[in-house]
């Protein structure tokens, strides 16, 4: 996280992943504190959705807020997120 500091970083999680939820809020309050150090505390965020692992409407409407945010125009452009069939890479993830 250290390193991404200089970047805008959103953690896009769900509770019910299989990816233990503490994890991503240890990490997140460690990244805050590195962040809020470098003075850039407003660039790392973290959403939670009540959801199994993917990516679901929910975290691509999150993710695409946090782009508009940090990108402005450059990223409104992206009307609509493609589909993702469900032999997608996300079934390669572990």
């Amino acid at each position: 996280m250290f390193m991404a500091a200089v970047d805008q970083t959103l953690l896009a999680t769900a509770t019910q992943d299989f990816f233990d939820i503490q994890g991503s809020w240890t990490s997140f309050r460690e990244a805050t504190r590195i962040f809020g150090i470098l003075g850039h505390a407003e660039r790392v965020n973290l959403v939670e959705y009540n959801t199994k692992h993917g990516y679901p409407k929910p975290q691509r409407e999150a993710v695409t807020r946090w782009m508009r945010r940090w990108l402005g125009n450059q990223f409104r452009r992206q009307r609509r997120w493609p589909s993702v069939a469900r032999s997608s890479v996300f079934d390669y993830v572990s």
